[in-house]
């Protein structure tokens, strides 16, 4: 039985569910594919090929999509979903019923104080906070002393509102107004208004690029010379189709690859163009799955959230994200290693 057990295991697809936009979005089909069949083509986990579910939230309503992953007993780990909010809603389901969520995406910096200890969610972005401090070092070394803030009202602005008034001290920027508004409502154009009569340098929005592009033409008609920076949610491609030519000059901060992997250079090298934003945290998203899976094949027994605190804590030998040394990790961890 114990032999028969094997051989339909050893053919059985390592299903992993990916619950994200497919359309009007940032495209991360690429990333998540190229990792996919990086780890196929050097015999997925134990022979077992790891297979994509994809459930489009552009389509459809994220929550219901979520429950039909959930009800899939062939799926123990979903990637997604594409907001902080969705988290909140979605995790205390995805804890109930024993599985992982792996957000690529959402970088609140309330989530992880939410659910960390848990250890049912994990994400591969750095959180809002470190974001934070980034622009406001970048707004420094530009010599800029006031800056003016919309925050949307919504899980994802939330870091930004309460944290960027207390870096900005620390920096030694003067935040001339705050203000959290409703995504694409008035209180957007009202906060724009009161923001602008405050004379900033910068206007700093942590929001979509559909409301960016309403701050960005609300500044045009004002004839101010108030500049606009962008979290990194605000520059997507919709904000391009919604400004044209007016989006130059823009500036924003966005997650990306660390350069010294070699990730963006190897991207362009494959798909003739460089990596989305995101790019990098997409390919790890399949990793992180692949990795827990075969964890899990190694220690039978073991939780799968000890499972992804093993290899996201892992001590031993340092593999890198590509297709061989994915492979080795896969090996190393099916072996009861534990790779960096």
């Amino acid at each position: 039985a114990f032999a028969g057990y094997t051989v339909l295991h050893t053919r059985t697809p390592v299903r992993i569910g990916v619950l994200v936009p497919m359309t009007g979005f940032i495209e991360l089909k690429e990333p998540r594919e190229w990792a996919r069949d990086n780890l196929n083509r050097q015999g997925g986990i134990g022979g077992r090929p790891i297979e994509l579910v994809y459930r489009d939230t552009s389509q459809g309503d994220t929550a219901a999509l979520a429950r039909e992953l959930l009800a899939d007993d062939s799926i123990r780990i979903v990637i997604g979903p594409p907001t902080s909010d969705n988290v909140y809603e979605l995790m205390p389901e995805f804890a109930q019923e024993n599985k992982i969520l792996i957000s690529p995406l959402t970088t609140s910096g309330d989530i992880i104080l939410a659910f960390g200890k848990e250890g049912s969610f994990w994400r591969t972005a750095q959180g809002d906070v470190a974001q934070v401090k980034v622009i406001l070092s970048t707004l420094k070394d530009k010599k800029v002393s006031r800056v003016a803030i919309l925050a949307e009202n919504s899980t994802y602005g939330q870091t930004f509102y309460d944290w960027t008034g207390f870096f900005a001290t620390e920096y030694g920027i003067d935040v001339v107004s705050i203000r959290q508004y409703e995504p694409g409502g008035g209180t957007l154009k009202a906060g724009v208004q009161e923001a602008l009569a405050c004379d900033p340098d910068y206007i700093l929005l942590a929001g979509q690029g559909g409301d960016a592009a309403i701050v960005r033409q609300a500044i045009g008609q004002s004839g101010r010379d108030v500049k606009l920076f962008l979290t990194d949610a605000g520059g997507t491609p919709e904000l391009i189709r919604l400004l044209g030519p007016a989006a130059e000059g823009i500036e924003g901060t966005s997650p990306t690859a660390d350069p010294a992997t070699g990730f963006s250079v190897a991207y362009e090298e494959k798909f003739g163009h460089p990596p989305a934003d995101y790019a990098a945290q997409a390919y790890d998203a399949v990793l992180l799955a692949a990795y827990t899976t075969a964890r899990q094949e190694a220690t039978f027994f073991e939780s799968p959230q000890d499972s992804v605190r093993a290899v996201v804590y892992g001590n031993g030998t340092a593999e890198g994200w590509d297709a061989q040394e994915s492979h080795e990790a896969v090996a190393a961890i099916r072996s009861g290693g534990t790779p960096a």
